[in-house]
């Protein structure tokens, strides 16, 4: 099944030549580790893709990644992606969990997560990943095994989940056991100070500090929305 996967999938984004350093949120990402899942929500255009394949792509850790798509939207597809991309930074994870899914005998996909769970259990390795485009996942016999995927993964094991609305499904389990943190859309807004990085280092241009001031205010800190603003000044 791995050979159908589109490999760029499971790399991490390449990003534009300039882009700039956000290290208030870098900080919060860091302090995953501390938690299992890191919710990272906001609507379109607000850099969560952006953000999260420059602090993936640094540091001394090794990031798994996996970007959805609407034909993922499949439990065995959904958990052979995610393999896919657990197995690209460490080979030596979920091998069980592979024969599975190459099984000619129809193991069910819930089998298939247990199997994950245990085998990350056993390793006791630190395993980031980051899911970007949660939002299309729809269906709802894969949104339950994920669910269940939450509740029993290992604390060793830490989710990044990048989306465009909330999750569907309760993470009370985390919650409660102090597993879990988020970043929203007003995390997201760029400061004016972030805003001027970008005028200097994305857009190429110098503004008065009051006029970028004013251009934040007037975007309400959306990165799409200021760029766009900035070249069009």
């Amino acid at each position: 099944m791995s050979h159908d996967l589109i490999q760029t999938k499971i790399r991490i984004p390449r990003l534009m030549a300039q882009c700039i350093d956000r290290l208030r949120l870098d900080s919060r990402l860091d302090a995953g580790h501390h938690v299992s899942l890191v919710l990272v929500s906001a609507p379109a255009g607000f850099g969560k893709t952006t953000l999260l394949a420059r602090w993936a792509g640094g540091g001394n850790r090794s990031v798994a990644w996996l970007s959805l798509d609407a034909e993922d939207n499949d439990p065995r597809t959904f958990w052979a992606c995610v393999l896919a991309a657990i197995q690209r930074v460490h080979p030596d994870l979920g091998r069980s969990c592979r024969d599975m899914l190459e099984s000619p005998f129809g193991i069910p996909p819930k089998a298939i997560v247990k199997a994950l769970i245990n085998d990350l259990e056993e390793k006791k390795k630190s395993v980031w990943m980051v899911i970007d485009d949660f939002h299309r996942i729809e269906d709802d016999e894969t949104l339950k095994l994920f669910r269940f995927f939450l509740d029993y993964m290992p604390g060793w094991m830490h989710l990044v989940i990048a989306t465009r609305t909330d999750l569907p499904f309760s993470v009370s389990r985390l919650k409660i056991e102090d597993r879990f943190a988020r970043i929203n859309a007003e995390d997201l807004r760029f400061t004016p100070k972030e805003a001027e990085l970008m005028a200097r280092q994305v857009v190429g241009r110098s503004f008065a500090g009051e006029q970028v001031f004013e251009l934040a205010r007037q975007c309400e800190g959306w990165a799409a929305g200021l760029q766009i603003a900035m070249l069009a000044a």
